[in-house]
């Protein structure tokens, strides 16, 4: 095997375990609504909720959270990153700010972790109000 080729085999080698060790740490969050049950929340107020965040894997994961709302919604709590600990569980406390125009009817509300190595959505759930 020449040099060159031998470059080539280790750099594949080393981007394949680069790779592994994402879709490991990607695998590793799981997410789920506190409560499976829907909130009854008036125009104009702030809901609040929660989400439980448990790391399956053996590293430290960072991850970036993100909420999906309705057209108007604002989120004000529930934004900074989350570092979780190997086999750890931790508590994510969103609010979201209801518009007093809203209409009532039931509206579903997104929340998904990427981590910090992964850009795309790890884990997903959903709570209705």
């Amino acid at each position: 095997m020449n040099a060159r080729l031998a470059l080539a085999a280790s750099v594949a080698l080393a981007f394949a375990a680069m790779a592994t060790d994402a879709r490991a740490q990607s695998g590793a969050l799981t997410i789920r609504a506190a409560s499976g049950e829907s909130m009854r929340i008036d125009a104009g107020s702030v809901a609040t909720s929660s989400f439980t965040v448990k790391n399956n894997g053996a590293d430290t994961v960072r991850a970036t959270p993100n909420l999906v709302v309705p057209r108007g919604w604002t989120v004000v709590m529930g934004g900074a990153p989350l570092v979780i600990a190997p086999g750890a569980m931790d508590t994510w406390l969103v609010g979201i700010a209801i518009p007093s125009g809203a209409a009532a009817q039931s509206y579903v509300v997104r929340a998904s972790l990427a981590t910090a190595r992964d850009s795309e959505r790890t884990s997903a759930d959903s709570i209705v109000v």
